[in-house]
């Protein structure tokens, strides 16, 4: 599955503009793939992202609208989902820290269906004003100029609910935050990098709010949530990595 992402990317890219259309004001928090067509679309880019080295933010950006849509699910999906609703209701005076063996888990195909971990969330998003577009190799990185802001406090952690149960027996709860306060920052925002077919559109001068990977070896990687052609944002020219 691996090198998947960009080839369906642009039939992603179709949908998204077609989606546009029909409601020009809508916003990536707002944003349904719940049609066929939509659903089955973030389903598949959801497993290349999770399999393509090249783009690992997609794998979280459509793990969002992965797990805000309600597709025409097939009998593995359904079964899944239906394992856990009822595992949740069985064991709900489980402890956390000792969550025990269940006795039913996913089947082997339950990877592709909710299985991101951490997934976007776009009222935590980042932004800034591009200084500079530097394509080298397949990737562009983005600069962002200094800028006031203020940035949410918050209060994170598991919930009892369910996220997923590894074929181990392992449950994995969902993991939320919650807005507790504000703070104010004047700084530069770090670079950005994405692969270049996500960044089109996007020019020196644009305003663009963007998810980044939250560490590890490709803590600079990101992804375009939303661009402007300037900080009027009056002309979106990019949304979720599609050129518009």
């Amino acid at each position: 599955m691996g090198g998947c992402a960009e080839p369906l990317f642009s039939t992603f890219g179709t949908w998204v503009r077609d989606a546009l259309a029909a409601n020009p004001k809508v916003t990536p928090q707002e944003l349904e793939t719940s049609d066929y067509l939509g659903a089955n679309l973030v389903d598949a880019l959801a497993l290349c992202a999770r399999n393509d080295e090249k783009a690992p933010v997609l794998d979280q950006v459509i793990g969002y609208y992965e797990n805000r849509t309600e597709p025409q699910r097939g009998p593995i999906a359904a079964s899944h989902i239906g394992m856990l609703e009822a595992f949740d209701k069985a064991a709900g005076s489980l402890s956390l820290s000792e969550p025990g063996r269940p006795v039913v888990s996913p089947p082997s195909l339950g990877e592709s269906v909710h299985a991101s971990y951490f997934p976007m969330d776009p009222n935590r998003a980042r932004s800034g004003i591009v200084t500079s577009v530097k394509t080298k190799g397949g990737s562009t990185t983005l600069t962002f100029g200094k800028k006031s802001r203020k940035e949410p406090t918050l209060a994170c952690g598991y919930t009892k609910k369910t996220w997923r149960i590894t074929p181990n027996g392992t449950r994995i709860y969902e993991y939320r935050c919650k807005k507790v306060g504000e703070r104010s920052i004047t700084a530069a925002p770090a670079p950005i990098t994405m692969p270049t077919y996500a960044a089109g559109g996007i020019k020196v001068g644009s305003y663009v709010s963007y998810w980044q990977y939250p560490g590890g070896e490709v803590e600079t990687a990101g992804w375009p949530l939303e661009a402007f052609a300037d900080a009027a944002r009056k002309k979106r020219v990019n949304f979720l990595g599609v050129k518009l």
